[in-house]
């Protein structure tokens, strides 16, 4: 379904992805570091009918990638996809095989801090587009993120029952768009990075839905308004206000 709606130039230059034959991970024969090859890429691929497709790929460490494309000036929502990383048929190429879609492979070569979509014979693409098939990684390692909230200021929070949506937080990768989850309502806003670790949230809302308990969604918020700097620690995540107030968050592998 996702091929179907590709239009225009991007049709003509991926025609020709073949059957994905493997499920193995990012290998270290592409880089003798696989964290070095696992993160946020991002770039704005040519449209036909379109102002561009705005497209973001997650190179997961365990060889796993998502996918999201979001059509410029179009009324339709992002298209995601996510699947499989393997070996591409050169060294240092990669290909996304969909989960959805088993037919398919789509392969890239790996530059430094870029990917580059290749064309259905391995080739990259010429001509005057040929630099819109190039993504580039994003430095922070906040973006496009699942971070669920554990803690406030140090004391545990109780996780919700199943039906509930955990507290949680998420950094886009365009934009500098952030949303989230705060334990009844969903919240939204826009966030800035300041030098290495400084952190601020503006133009924050949220919906307006009333629950039993409102402590943890109305100290989470109240957190975040004051927030300006943060800490990572391997999996986990701390915002920080100039109070010494911290949120504590992680990032759980099942997303």
């Amino acid at each position: 379904m996702r091929k179907k709606i590709l239009s225009g130039v991007l049709l003509m230059a991926v025609a020709g992805w073949t059957a994905c034959k493997s499920t193995r991970p990012i290998s270290p024969v592409i880089d003798s570091t696989p964290s070095s090859l696992s993160g946020v890429y991002t770039g704005t691929l040519p449209c036909a009918d379109c102002e561009g497709i705005q497209t973001m790929i997650k190179l997961k460490k365990d060889g796993s990638y998502e996918r999201e494309m979001d059509y410029l000036g179009k009324s339709v929502r992002p298209l995601r996809d996510s699947g499989r990383v393997q070996f591409g048929p050169q060294n240092g190429q990669i290909e996304l095989c969909e989960k959805n879609n088993p037919a398919s492979k789509e392969p890239f070569s790996v530059q430094g801090n870029s990917l580059t979509q290749l064309n259905g014979d391995g080739k990259p693409v010429t001509g005057p587009l040929a630099s819109h098939f190039i993504f580039h990684k994003q430095a922070s390692p906040l973006l496009e993120q699942y971070w669920e909230l554990i803690a406030i200021d140090g004391l545990p929070i109780m996780r919700p029952s199943n039906r509930q949506a955990a507290p949680h937080i998420i950094f886009k990768a365009f934009g500098n768009r952030v949303f989230g989850h705060a334990g009844c309502n969903s919240f939204f806003g826009s966030f800035a990075l300041n030098g290495s670790q400084g952190l601020s949230f503006s133009g924050m809302g949220a919906t307006k839905k009333a629950c039993p308990d409102m402590n943890v969604e109305d100290a989470f918020l109240k957190a975040l308004d004051g927030v300006v700097r943060f800490r990572l620690h391997s999996d986990s995540l701390s915002l920080e206000n100039s109070n010494g107030s911290s949120l504590l968050l992680v990032a759980p592998t099942r997303h």
